[in-house]
């Protein structure tokens, strides 16, 4: 509520550091969305709306006061942010149920992308640790006792089960280290500071400078998420990351979907929940998912708060999201795949709705893939919808140490016309042809003129081709242009920082 800003601000105001360290938070000053239309005092200064002022002359004692007190204060701000976002999201959902589903819809989509919502997944405590770490390093004639205070500060100050630092906020935030001189200021436009401190502000801004050809081949992988399973942005296989993708302008996202022990369809990527749940120690989250029932799997909350969500709520998402959303859907190898198989495919089929937005069906296991376009083929006999997915395998490479894997290339020694009539093998079989194939990056592929990219160049003529990438894979702009001027349809990427070398910590080209 207002009077409940005006209190949090009124108590920053007695803070002595308060009146000397300034940090703008999103979604903390005048908003349309929020409706917020009268200005807040800062300490003995105006909230000023257009810039953002980061005054670093401050003492070491301040650093201690910040680093114990109002990181502290932020994170538990933030959490608490997070659980009210939801709940409305939730009560939106509702609604679109029993009451007006156009305008909860509607609603549904505002608070997702609502400035709030971008808000609290910004991770506001890296961001104050590094700014302690330059007030300490600055101030050469700090004592050893008051050292230890800071040290012994930000042990107390971090819960146990924090993640650990994001790697990519900490690249971009030494890529654009602050001046060095004691006392100076820094100002920017406040919608680029906004979009700095934003993941999703800065992935708006990266998506919008993207060449349309481009941007309409690059798959979102598990959504937009943090690879390090950190909360600056939202949690892999979630609903947040998949509509910030989808709104950011991205095209395709990719997912990973497993069984309920009650014949269910959800997101997950590992065996079960473990890496993801906010209490790893649960019972529920070191199950196998498909030993849980859907209930189980819902009362089972995530680091962020949510749920791993149904195949179905992400579809709908999607078709929510506008004619432009559409989802990579990969088929777990595993013994219960098949079973996987046939409910997506009664799935696809029983709602025509949810079809239209599934662009690509994959998997790394060759028997159930074919066995999953025999069925959805029969399914509609001759009336084949327009924009059916495209049916791909998927393939690896082999190891460096010359391990041969199911369904592997070995770009390294097989000859071009050897690796091409392995392809053909695995897309046609037994009367079944696949549309084509789903192959993991190699660095001949991005080769200028290498046999390995003239071959890749001539299979797309014929079959469509994706590209995904491991996490020791450069994952590039650059790769990615070259990659679609071969003629590659789907481009898989974790959307980096770095993802655009031209953009600064501002996010502007």
């Amino acid at each position: 509520s207002r009077d409940g800003l005006r209190e949090l601000f009124s108590r920053r105001a007695t803070n002595g550091l308060a009146a000397r360290v300034y940090l703008q938070l999103p979604g903390l000053c005048k908003s349309v969305n929020r409706g917020y239309a009268e200005s807040f005092t800062y300490g003995e200064f105006m909230d000023r709306r257009h810039e953002s002022v980061i005054q670093t002359d401050v003492e070491v004692e301040d650093a201690l006061e910040l680093q114990s007190v109002v990181i502290p204060l932020f994170e538990q701000r933030r959490s608490f942010g997070l659980l009210n976002v939801e709940a409305l999201r939730k009560l939106a959902k509702k609604l679109e149920k029993y009451v007006c589903p156009d305008t909860a819809l509607e609603l549904y989509m505002d608070i997702t992308c609502s400035t709030m919502a971008n808000a609290v997944c910004t991770d506001f405590t890296n961001k104050l640790r590094e700014l302690v770490s330059e007030i300490v390093s600055r101030n050469s004639h700090i004592t050893p006792q008051l050292s230890s205070d800071i040290e012994v500060a930000s042990n107390s100050s971090t819960p146990s089960d924090e993640e650990p630092t994001a790697p990519q906020d900490s690249a971009l935030t030494k890529r654009h280290s602050r001046s060095n001189k004691r006392g100076s200021v820094r100002r920017t436009n406040s919608r680029s500071s906004s979009q700095s401190q934003s993941p999703f502000g800065r992935l708006c801004v990266l998506v919008k400078s993207l060449d349309l050809s481009l941007k309409r081949k690059l798959v979102s992988h598990r959504g937009f998420h943090s690879t390090a399973d950190e909360l600056h942005r939202p949690l892999e296989n979630t609903l947040t990351a998949y509509e910030q993708a989808w709104a950011s302008g991205i095209n395709y996202c990719e997912c990973d979907i497993t069984l309920t022990l009650d014949g269910r369809l959800v997101l997950c990527h590992d065996s079960d929940l473990r890496r993801l749940a906010h209490d790893p120690d649960n019972t529920h989250a070191f199950l196998p998912v498909t030993e849980l029932t859907l209930d189980q799997v819902s009362a089972l909350p995530l680091k962020n708060g949510t749920h791993a969500p149904l195949l179905e709520e992400v579809l709908r998402t999607a078709v929510r999201t506008g004619p432009h959303s559409g989802l990579v859907i990969e088929i777990k190898s595993g013994a219960d795949s098949g079973e996987v198989a046939a409910v997506l495919c009664r799935l696809l089929v029983e709602n025509p709705v949810l079809l239209q937005r599934v662009s690509v069906v994959m998997s790394f296991d060759m028997y159930i893939i074919h066995n999953f376009k025999k069925f959805f083929d029969a399914a509609f006999e001759n009336d084949m919808p327009p924009n059916a997915p495209k049916i791909l395998l998927l393939t690896r490479n082999w190891d460096s140490d010359g391990t041969e894997l199911e369904m592997a290339l070995n770009w390294d020694h097989d000859t071009p016309e050897a690796t091409s009539d392995q392809i053909y093998d695995y897309l046609v079989q037994n009367g079944s042809r696949l549309d084509g194939i789903y192959m993991q990056f190699h660095e001949s592929l991005v080769e200028e003129s290498s046999p390995s990219s003239r071959l890749v160049h001539d299979l797309c003529g014929e079959f469509v081709v994706g590209v995904w990438g491991s996490r020791e894979d450069p994952d590039t702009l650059e790769n990615a242009v070259t990659l679609s001027d071969l003629g590659i349809s789907f481009i898989n990427t974790d959307l980096p920082d770095d993802f655009s070398p031209t953009m600064d910590i501002a996010g502007v080209n």
